[in-house]
């Protein structure tokens, strides 16, 4: 008993001595950077590595969509006037990034260097507004206190919702600091750089109106969410979380779903002017869904310990239509209180559903989400455990193509299955805790 006593005390200490040493060195580290040249000088130099990073695999890695797909995409472009590109079905994009591609293949130099260039351009352009998003959150959205009351007629805890305050200059250098280390992110220098996927460019636009969304201006989020569309169809995924918030705080918004389609067609339109086939062109999304016959595509989802079998493609899809409804009706019951931090976690953990149970999930449609977790867990509610373990399965997950290196899938599924439970349980936690129903609304 005495050694176990005494082995409880030194943990005891080591923690004591850990926590210590973390608060040490966030004072150093608050101190340096409270000196305005040596801040500056910081911003600079990571920003500048992030860049090199970028320059440095782009020429060193080429990948297999690159090889495969884009490289001879450009190549055929190259030879082929504007209105014969577009009427040629080269690609599987929608015609926007086919434009950017014909614009591509007239320029001199290797192609891959080019499209991860307009990539990475919107990496940064992404961040800027992820630099937004933080620092509106930051100055207006609603922060809790809790306090444990030893009070006997007040057992339990102590809710407060702290003030907001307008961030000093230091402030918002500090977290646009931050958010230039987020550009180290696997997932973003991945996509972008080696993969040279497009991913960054719908994502850029799904923050931008995310942004938009969360200042309640939504003819400009969903004026965004249109461009977003119009380069990935996996901006759909945004669409249940917005009609269910909008549902609930302003009905009348609804309407501006219909803008979405505009936007849509009008970034077609170029393209459209000159092609013989219009239908053609309006379907490709369609032939997108229908292309992939296998469940599973790398993502680590259900289907990663479920048979490839395609009669559980329709089930699959029901369920994932079934879990929107119910949170629909949950959330219609509940009526929780949709501040802007919560707005955020909600949109985020709401496409990590439907990326979680749909089939033939590609391991780069996380992107959305965990950009979206990653700002709410690193600059909201700190869980530093949890959006690791988020980023680590998202660079397991584009380890096995880019960089020969993974988990077994099925691994990697019980990963995330525990983070998708944790945010899951904040997302239920929060609507549980503050709503109107609650208040007797």
């Amino acid at each position: 008993m005495k050694n176990r006593d005494v082995d409880k005390d030194d943990i005891k200490a080591i923690i004591a001595s850990l926590k210590k040493d973390y608060y040490n060195y966030k004072a150093k580290f608050l101190d340096f950077m409270s000196d305005d040249k040596k801040r500056k000088l910081m911003i600079v130099l990571f920003m500048a590595l992030s860049v090199v990073l970028r320059v440095i695999f782009t020429i060193l890695k080429n990948s297999i969509d690159q090889t495969l797909f884009l490289t001879p995409w450009v190549e055929a472009y190259s030879k082929l006037s504007f209105k014969e590109a577009m009427n040629s079905n080269i690609t599987n994009y929608n015609i926007p990034y086919n434009i950017i591609l014909f614009a591509i293949s007239k320029l001199p130099g290797k192609s891959g260097w080019w499209i991860s260039l307009v990539s990475c351009i919107f990496d940064y352009l992404m961040l800027y507004f992820v630099y937004k998003v933080i620092i509106y959150i930051k100055e207006n959205g609603v922060f809790f206190s809790t306090k444990k009351e030893d009070d006997s007629k007040t057992q339990g805890e102590k809710t407060t919702i702290l003030d907001n305050k307008k961030l000093s200059k230091f402030d918002k250098e500090l977290f646009f600091f931050f958010t230039v280390l987020l550009s180290f992110l696997p997932f973003i220098i991945y996509d972008s750089a080696i993969w040279k996927q497009c991913d960054s460019i719908y994502a850029c636009f799904i923050v931008i109106s995310v942004y938009y969304f969360l200042k309640k201006k939504h003819f400009l989020s969903f004026l965004f969410l249109g461009i977003s569309l119009a380069f990935k169809l996996q901006a759909i995924f945004i669409f249940p979380a917005y009609a269910i918030i909008l549902f609930m705080i302003n009905k009348k918004a609804l309407f501006g779903f219909l803008l979405t389609p505009i936007i849509f067609l009008l970034f077609d339109l170029p393209g459209l002017l000159v092609m013989n086939n219009f239908k053609d062109a309006l379907s490709i999304y369609k032939t997108q869904v229908n292309y992939y016959s296998s469940l599973e595509m790398g993502y680590p989802d259900i289907f990663a310990i479920l048979p490839d079998i395609n009669q559980l493609r329709t089930p699959a899809i029901i369920l994932t239509f079934v879990l929107l409804f119910a949170l629909f009706i949950f959330v219609l019951i509940k009526k929780p209180d949709f501040n802007i931090n919560f707005t955020l976690l909600f949109i985020g953990w709401t496409i990590f559903t439907i990326v979680f149970f749909l089939p033939s999930m590609h391991e780069r449609y996380d992107y959305t989400y965990v950009m979206l977790l990653s700002i709410y867990y690193i600059f909201i509610e700190c869980r530093p455990k949890l959006i690791t373990a988020i980023n680590f399965i998202s660079l397991c997950s584009y380890g096995s193509f880019l960089l020969m290196f993974t988990l077994p899938l099925r691994l990697l599924f019980i990963f995330n299955l525990i983070c998708y439970i944790y945010v899951t349980k904040d997302v239920f936690n929060y609507i549980n805790n503050h709503n109107k129903t609650q208040k007797g609304g």
